[in-house]
C-alpha cells in the first residue's frame, strides 16, 4: 500500500501538470470566442504552452512580467492576463513545491491571508452577490498564488531570470512615458495602454527592486545606470504621487534594513537616497499644488475628498460587517461612491470592523515575518516594494491585478530563501 501511494505522491506534478495544460488551453479557447480581440494573445499563450511543456517552472517566470498585462479578460471579478498567468503558474508550482526543502516555507503568511479571508465571509453573507464572492475568490489569487509562485521561482534558483523579465518589460513601458512626456510638454502621461497611476507604480515597484538588489538582478556595466535612468525618469513621467511616495518610503526602509548591506555598495545606498528625496519632494510639491489650486472642488485631490467622505458615510451605515465586496460598482450609493482611494476606507466600507481588522492583521504580519527573516537580501527587498504598494494604497486604490501580487511574488521568494539559515548558522 505505501509504494502505491509513494508513486501516486510522486506523480502528482505530472497529474497537476497535465491538467493546469488543459485548463489553460480550454481557457484560451473559450477566451477566444468571447474575446476576440484577445486572439494575439492566445497565440503567445500557445508559444508560451510549447516552452512550458519543457520546463514548467518558465510559466512562473513568465507570471513575474506578467503583472504589466493589464487587459481584462472580460469573465467578471476584474480579472485579467495577469491573473490568468498567475492563477495556472501556481497550479504548478504547488505540487512541485511538495517535493522540494522549501514546500513549507509560505505558511505564515498564508495562515494570515486565510485569516484575512475568513474575516470577509461574514461581508459575504450579509451582502450576497456573484461580483463580490468573485471578488473574494481574486483576493486570494492575488495573495495566495504570488507566494506560492514566488517560492517556486527561488527553489529553482529562477529569481534572476523572472527579475530580469519583468525589468525588460517594465523598460519598454517607461521609454514610452519618458517619451510620451518629451511629447506632451511634460504632463502626466498615460503610457501605452496603461492609466498613468497603474504604470508609475509598477515602474516604481521595479525600480527598487533593480536599486536594492544589485547582485541578484545583475546587471553589468553601464546597463545599471542607464535601465535605473530610464525607470527613475519613466516613473517621474508618469506624475503618479502615489508611486513616487511608495518607492520613497520603500527605498528608506530598505536603506535602513539589516539585509541592504551584503547587497549593496556605498554608491548604491547613496543612490538610493537620491532617489527617495527626490521622488518625496517631487510628490509632495505636486500634492501642495494641487491642494493650493483655485479648482480644488474639481480636481484630483478635490474629487478625493468628496470619495472618501462618501465611503465613510457608507461604513457608518455599516459599521460591522459593511455594504460589500465591490459595493463601488453597483451604482446604488451616488456619484461619489467610487473605488476608494485609501485601502482602509476601503476595507471599512466593504467589510466593516471585521474585515478591516483582517486587513490588518494580514499587512502587519507579514511585515513581522518578512522582518525576521531581515538578513536575506530577498527580504530586505521584499520588506521594501511590500510597505511602498501599501503606501501607495493608502492614496490609491490598493486591490488591483498586477500591483497588488509583485510585493507578494517577491516575498515568497523570500520566505523561500533558505540560503539565509546557512548564513545565521
Amino acid at each position: 500500500m505505501s509504494s502505491i501511494v509513494t508513486a501516486t505522491v510522486r506523480r502528482m506534478p505530472e497529474a497537476a501538470f497535465a491538467v493546469g495544460i488543459t485548463g489553460v488551453a480550454a481557457a484560451a479557447g473559450v477566451i477566444s470566442v468571447l474575446r476576440p480581440s484577445l486572439s494575439l494573445v492566445i497565440v503567445l499563450g500557445g508559444v508560451v504552452l510549447a516552452a512550458v511543456s519543457q520546463q514548467p517552472v518558465i510559466l512562473a517566470v513568465l507570471a513575474v512580467p506578467a503583472m504589466f498585462g493589464a487587459v481584462d479578460l472580460g469573465v467578471g471579478g476584474g480579472l485579467g492576463v495577469s491573473d490568468a498567468v498567475l492563477i495556472s503558474a501556481s497550479a504548478l508550482a504547488l505540487p512541485a513545491l511538495m517535493r522540494t526543502h522549501v514546500r513549507g516555507a509560505t505558511s505564515p503568511v498564508m495562515c494570515l491571508l486565510a485569516l484575512y479571508l475568513a474575516l470577509l465571509l461574514p461581508s459575504l453573507a450579509a451582502n450576497v452577490n456573484a461580483a463580490a464572492v468573485l471578488e473574494w475568490v481574486h483576493r486570494a489569487v492575488l495573495v495566495g498564488s504570488a507566494l506560492v509562485v514566488g517560492a517556486w521561482i527561488r527553489a529553482e534558483h529562477r529569481e534572476r531570470s523572472a527579475l530580469r523579465a519583468i525589468t525588460a518589460a517594465a523598460c519598454v513601458v517607461a521609454a514610452s512615458a519618458v517619451l510620451g512626456a518629451l511629447k506632451n510638454g511634460f504632463e502626466p502621461v498615460f503610457p501605452l495602454i496603461y492609466h498613468k497611476n497603474y504604470a508609475g507604480t509598477l515602474l516604481a515597484l521595479v525600480l527598487v527592486l533593480v536599486l536594492v538588489l544589485p547582485h541578484v538582478v545583475a546587471l553589468r556595466g553601464v546597463l545599471r545606470p542607464l535601465v535605473l535612468l530610464l525607470l527613475t525618469l519613466g516613473t517621474l513621467a508618469t506624475q503618479s504621487r502615489g508611486a513616487l511616495l511608495g518607492a520613497a518610503l520603500g527605498v528608506l526602509i530598505w536603506f535602513f534594513s539589516p539585509g541592504s548591506g551584503p547587497s549593496a555598495t556605498g554608491k548604491t545606498r547613496i543612490l538610493g537616497l537620491l532617489v527617495a528625496v527626490g521622488f518625496g519632494t517631487f510628490a509632495s510639491f505636486s500634492v501642495q499644488q494641487q491642494l493650493t489650486a483655485a479648482n480644488l472642488e474639481t480636481n484630483s485631490a478635490g474629487v478625493r475628498f468628496d470619495v472618501e467622505a462618501a465611503t465613510r458615510d457608507l461604513w457608518r451605515d455599516s459599521p460591522v460587517v459593511g455594504v460589500g465586496l465591490r459595493y463601488f460598482n453597483t451604482g446604488d450609493y451616488g456619484r461619489f461612491v467610487t473605488a476608494s482611494n485609501n485601502a482602509l476606507n476601503s476595507e471599512m466600507a466593504e467589510s466593516g470592523i471585521i474585515g478591516t481588522t483582517g486587513f490588518v492583521v494580514l499587512h502587519v504580519g507579514t511585515v513581522i515575518v518578512l522582518v525576521k527573516r531581515r538578513q536575506s537580501p530577498l527580504a530586505a527587498a521584499a520588506l521594501a516594494v511590500f510597505s511602498g504598494q501599501l503606501l501607495h494604497g493608502m492614496v490609491d486604490i490598493y486591490w488591483s491585478s498586477g500591483l497588488t501580487p509583485l510585493p507578494f511574488l517577491v516575498a515568497g521568494m523570500a520566505l523561500a530563501d533558505r540560503d539565509v539559515e546557512s548564513r545565521a548558522a
